[in-house]
Formats: C-alpha cells, sequence, structure tokens
C-alpha cells in the first residue's frame, strides 16, 4: 500500500509539473556544436550548416536552416508543420528558385519519429538561462537495432510538436544529437508574440510534387559536374578523336 501511495504521488507530481508549464510562442535558434573524445567543444565547421531556429504559436511551428557556399549550392530551407493537421510543407530556395513541396501523410508517421524519455539516473544542466534535465530520443531502425540520440529537455516549456522529428515528451527540447560528432544546442531564445501569417506559403513560391524536386537537385548536380569539368581536358579528348589525313 506504501508503495502505491508513493508511486501515485510521483505520477502525480510529474502531471502537476507539465500543466505548469506554459505553452511557448516566439524564435529559439539553435547553434551547431561538436564533440570531440566524447566532450562538448565549442566550434564550428563551415561546411555544415550553423544555426536552425523555430518560430512557434500554438500547434504552428516554422523551422528553418540556411547554408550558403556559393552561387551553385547556395541553398535555404525551411518547413512548416501544423501538428493539429498533420501538415507539413517544405520551402526551398535553391540557386535562385524558389519551390513549396508538400510533404504526405507518412511524414507524421510515428514509428518514424524519435520517442524522448528520460533519462534511469536524472543530471540537471543549465542552458540558454533554462534548468534542463537528461533524457533520450529512441526510434527502431530499419536494421532492427535501436538508435538513441542524447537530448537535454526543459520542463518550464511544454514540448514543441515533431520538434527534431520527435513525439511530444516531458518538455520541450534545449539540445539534441545530430550524430556521432556533433549537436544542436539552443544558444537564443525570444519569447514574443507571431503572426499566423508566418506560416503562410509565400506566393512566390512554385509549388511541386518531392519527385519533382528530386529531378530539379538531380538536374543541378549533373550541371554542376559538367562545369566543373576542365576545358583542356575536354579539347585533349576531341584532338585525340580527330582524323589523320
Amino acid at each position: 500500500m506504501k508503495k502505491l501511495l508513493i508511486l501515485f504521488c510521483l505520477i502525480a507530481s510529474q502531471f502537476e509539473t507539465f500543466a505548469q508549464a506554459e505553452a511557448f510562442e516566439g524564435v529559439l535558434v539553435y547553434g551547431r556544436k561538436f564533440y570531440k573524445n566524447s566532450k562538448r567543444i565549442d566550434t564550428e565547421d563551415p561546411n555544415i550548416p550553423p544555426i536552425m531556429s523555430f518560430t512557434v504559436k500554438g500547434n504552428l511551428s516554422l523551422a528553418e536552416i540556411v547554408t550558403e557556399k556559393d552561387f551553385m549550392t547556395a541553398m535555404n530551407y525551411s518547413v512548416i508543420k501544423d501538428a493539429e493537421k498533420k501538415e507539413a510543407t517544405m520551402l526551398a530556395r535553391i540557386a535562385n528558385q524558389k519551390m513549396a513541396v508538400k510533404f504526405d501523410a507518412s511524414y507524421f508517421n510515428t514509428s518514424k519519429l524519435y520517442q524522448v524519455v528520460s533519462a534511469n539516473e536524472p543530471r540537471i544542466r543549465t542552458i540558454a538561462g533554462l534548468s534542463c534535465s537528461l533524457g533520450y530520443a529512441l526510434i527502431d531502425s530499419e536494421f532492427g537495432k535501436q538508435d538513441t540520440m542524447r537530448v537535454w529537455y526543459t520542463t518550464s516549456y511544454k514540448p514543441i510538436p515533431y520538434q527534431f522529428e520527435t513525439l511530444p515528451g516531458p518538455g520541450l527540447i534545449v539540445s539534441m544529437q545530430q550524430d556521432d560528432v556533433s549537436y544542436w544546442e539552443l544558444k537564443e531564445i525570444r519569447k514574443e508574440n507571431i503572426d499566423p501569417l508566418r506560416f503562410g506559403i509565400p506566393k512566390d513560391y512554385f509549388i511541386m510534387t518531392q519527385e519533382e524536386l528530386q529531378d530539379f537537385v538531380s538536374t543541378l548536380d549533373q550541371f554542376k559536374i559538367e562545369e566543373e569539368k576542365d576545358p583542356m581536358e575536354q579539347r585533349g579528348n576531341e584532338i585525340n578523336h580527330e582524323e589523320e589525313d
């Protein structure tokens, strides 16, 4: 009986914490950081997008990421999500072409999303002024193994639906492992009223299917390969194939 009472108190305290958490509205800015020998280090890789932002209002979110190397590879990606309607649209700007690509319903398939759970042994860190707890994002991989990513979350705010491709967990994600060598970590938090029009598709974006986008990117890559060929090498091939008198 005593054990049941303790368990009930623990569950009640978790519900109370979640009820006290407020829904975040505003902009969250994350920086890309790296590991070295399993330790976090403050460094950047110019070949990897350094910044990701989330603009949030209720069930609506806008994730934005930018990379700019040169004209042909300059890319800007944004993903608009409506968690209530389960709709997602990617806005892509590639080589000055603006495209809006709607994802199909499988995008929200729970088997493709990470489940965030608390760590068995509690650990606390302060990130961007927020008290954060250690957790893990779990998903079953196609090879039958469970992939595990380290997460730090705060219960100061309610979780953002489908943030970092996760199911709603115990709190808002403040830091999440990207791969074996890098992770995203909150660097700026701006609470502000967001205009719902921020989550609309701009009129100057061309609507296309996922298949059409793949064809466009393939054509762009092929054009880049042709452009990178050595003109002297091409000329040499032409000379070698000339007929002798």
